[in-house]
């Protein structure tokens, strides 16, 4: 796959000229671009996305987003300031030029050269405590008069901080539904992990919550803090795919319940997860993420979550997203009356999102 991206970088550079490649160490290697000499000899000029795991991200100019095997790399350097982790858990700032044997790390202090072997992973930014961070808002609703009224309202909040050694993740989704004054829909969902790598790809989740809240799958409120680990599965530049598993516990209070029934429960869980992020274009990215919780000893009584996202960029900052999200209770509580909510509820949303 090396060779085969090496030579359309050739076939390309041969048609589009120094826009796309350079023959030639470009002069100066400074300026807003980063730059990029593959083995072959060949220079690009872009971002530096991330390198993780022997796998290096770059956005191209021409190319977009470019997947480089790290040994296919001969050089870099930085324009910005970009954090290092190395492979003893310490960490540096500061601009980065490599070569094939050592890293050149320069910031205000001065300059240090690492044995390139010794650099495990590169993030933008950290000059700034906001630049590990990226959090993204979500607003969606429909509102209809005449015959009936209805009015539906949706909102959602991701954030993420990624350093090279650890990784949070915050989510917050809610969805309300109001037809002729009766409330048919009232859900809220909120998911935090806190994620510390113990190498590029194996990492403890520490802890792990959840909290859910939908009276109509009679659910008062959930609650469910989690430990567990988890292993990057695929870190592959556009694709990246990680698995977590563990224990924990749960507690439920239901909306209500038949006469005699206890309103609420708690039990030890095992869960299982997965999140998969796919940039399929410049424009367009796809996420999934799913979450399968058991109750133990008796897991018939399982849950699961499923969340597919697609993003598509309108502008720098603002995004065009839809979501179908899955919620099943292989067992449900039965209501007051005696009546069983289904066991799969079904939800999809459009809505704008903005990055901050």
């Amino acid at each position: 796959m090396g060779r085969l991206r090496r030579l359309v970088i050739l076939l390309l550079a041969l048609v589009l000229g120094d826009h796309l490649a350079f023959s030639q160490a470009p002069e100066p290697l400074t300026g807003e671009y980063d730059w990029v000499q593959l083995t072959s000899g060949e220079w690009l000029r872009g971002k530096v996305k991330e390198l993780q795991d022997d796998s290096f991200t770059f956005d191209s100019d021409i190319l977009d987003t470019l997947e480089i095997d790290w040994e296919d790399v001969a050089q870099l350097h930085t324009a910005a300031t970009h954090t290092m982790g190395m492979t003893d858990g310490s960490t540096a700032m500061g601009k980065i030029a490599i070569d094939s044997t050592k890293v050149t790390i320069s910031n205000q202090a001065g300059s240090r050269e690492v044995p390139r072997g010794e650099l495990r992973s590169i993030i933008p930014g950290g000059h700034k405590e906001i630049d590990f961070w990226t959090i993204k808002a979500n607003l969606g609703g429909s509102f209809r008069s005449g015959n009936s009224e209805q009015a539906d309202l949706s909102t959602s909040l991701a954030v993420r901080r990624r350093t090279p050694a650890t990784r949070l993740r915050f989510n917050y989704d809610s969805a309300h539904s109001n037809v002729s004054g009766v409330e048919t829909a009232n859900s809220t969902r909120v998911t935090s992990s806190f994620d510390y790598y113990m190498t590029p790809r194996l990492f403890l989740q520490i802890p792990s919550l959840e909290y859910t809240r939908d009276p109509f799958q009679n659910i008062e409120h959930r609650i469910s803090p989690r430990i567990g680990v988890g292993y990057d599965l695929l870190d592959r530049g556009a694709v990246k795919w990680d698995l977590a598993g563990g224990a924990g516990y749960q507690y439920t209070e239901f909306s209500e319940v038949t006469p005699g029934e206890a309103r609420s429960e708690q039990t030890a869980t095992i869960f299982f997860g997965s999140v998969v992020d796919w940039e399929a274009t410049k424009y367009l990215d796809v996420s999934y993420a799913h979450t399968l919780t058991m109750p133990v000893p008796d897991t018939r009584d399982f849950l699961s979550n499923a969340n597919l996202e697609l993003s598509i960029e309108l502008t720098g900052r603002l995004d065009l997203d839809f979501n179908f999200i899955w919620d099943y209770v292989n067992r449900p509580t039965a209501n007051a009356d005696g009546t069983t909510p289904a066991q799969s509820d079904f939800r999809s949303t459009l809505s704008l999102g903005w990055e901050l």
